[in-house]
C-alpha cells in the first residue's frame, strides 16, 4: 500500500524548478496536464476570452508539453502522482491528476492562507507563495521567483524586486520545513515510483483502454518517432486501440521486452526513460 504523499516547500521548489527548466507553457485553467488538441479545444471553448488572445497555432506548437497557469503551477505539484512521503516528485513529467481539494486559484490561496504578510516583510523561506491580485508565483530563495507568467512567457524565473507582488503567504496544503541537504532537481529517470496502469486492447471485443495515461503513452511514442502500421503518428485521443497496440509491440521489440502489446510496468519504465532521460 502506497504511503500518502507529503507536500513540502522543498518539494514544491524542486518541482517548479523542473517546470522552469522545461519551460512548461502557460495554458489558462490548466494544472499540469499534457497538452493535446482536445485539451485546447475544451479549454478554448470554456475560456474563450482567454484563449482568443493568441492564435491557435501558438498552442498547437506546444502539444506534448506539460501545461499550467499561475496557480496551476502549484496545483501541478500537489496533483502529481509521483510525489512520495518525502514530498519529492520522482517523475514530474507525469500528467497531474485532478483533485478538487487542491483546486485553489491565486485569490483563493490568499484568502485561505493563515500565515501571510506584506511582500516587503517576506522571510527567506523557499517555497513561499508570492501574490498579487489574480496572479501568484513560487519564491525559490535568494530573491528569485518561478512563475507561470503568461502564454507569451511560459514558466520563467524572475527577480522578486522586479515584479509587482503585494503579499507573501504559506500555502495551506504545504508543510514548511528546512532542507537538511539540498539535492539537485529530480529528473525523470524511467524508474517508476508509482504503479501506472497497464494499457491494453481487447481485439476480440474491440474494447480499448481509455484513461489519461494513454495520452502520455501516445505522446511519448510519437515523440520517439514511432508510427503505426500505416506509417502515421498515433492520434492522441486517450484511447488505447489497435494502432496504439501496434506501436507498443514495435517499441517492445526494439527494447528487448516481451512483445505482448500491453504497456506493462517494464514497458512504462523503458518508455519514460527514453523519452525524458
Amino acid at each position: 500500500m502506497r504511503v500518502l504523499a507529503k507536500f513540502t516547500n522543498i518539494g514544491l521548489v524542486k518541482y517548479v524548478t523542473w517546470m522552469m527548466e522545461k519551460n512548461c507553457p502557460y495554458w489558462f485553467s490548466c494544472y499540469g496536464q499534457i497538452a493535446t488538441e482536445k485539451l485546447y479545444e475544451d479549454m478554448s471553448k470554456a475560456h474563450k476570452e482567454q484563449y482568443s488572445k493568441w492564435p491557435k497555432s501558438s498552442f498547437m506548437s506546444q502539444l506534448g508539453q506539460k501545461v499550467a497557469d499561475c496557480s496551476g503551477e502549484i496545483k501541478s505539484y500537489l496533483m502529481n502522482p509521483s510525489v512520495g512521503d518525502d514530498g519529492i516528485a520522482t517523475n514530474p513529467a507525469l500528467p497531474s491528476v485532478y483533485n478538487s481539494k487542491y483546486d485553489l486559484s491565486a485569490n483563493m490561496l490568499e484568502q485561505r492562507a493563515k500565515e501571510k504578510g506584506a511582500i516587503s516583510s517576506i522571510p527567506e523561506i523557499p517555497g513561499l507563495i508570492v501574490w498579487k491580485d489574480g496572479h501568484c508565483g513560487v519564491y525559490v530563495g535568494d530573491g528569485w521567483v518561478i512563475e507561470e507568467r503568461g502564454h507569451s512567457y511560459g514558466t520563467v524565473k524572475t527577480k522578486l524586486k522586479d515584479r509587482p507582488w503585494k503579499k507573501w503567504l504559506k500555502h495551506p496544503n504545504i508543510e514548511y520545513i528546512e532542507d537538511p541537504k539540498p539535492n539537485p532537481t529530480p529528473v525523470p529517470s524511467g524508474d517508476i515510483s508509482v504503479k501506472l496502469p497497464n494499457l491494453s486492447y481487447d481485439s476480440k471485443n474491440k474494447k480499448a483502454t481509455k484513461c489519461d495515461e494513454v495520452t502520455l503513452f501516445q505522446m511519448c511514442a510519437n515523440n520517439l518517432g514511432y508510427r503505426d502500421a500505416d506509417g502515421k503518428k498515433l492520434v492522441v485521443d486517450g484511447s488505447f486501440g489497435s494502432r496504439s497496440e501496434c506501436v507498443c509491440i514495435q517499441f517492445q521489440k526494439d527494447n528487448g521486452i516481451l512483445a505482448t502489446g500491453i504497456v506493462d510496468q517494464e514497458t512504462w519504465s523503458k518508455l519514460l526513460h527514453k523519452r525524458f532521460a
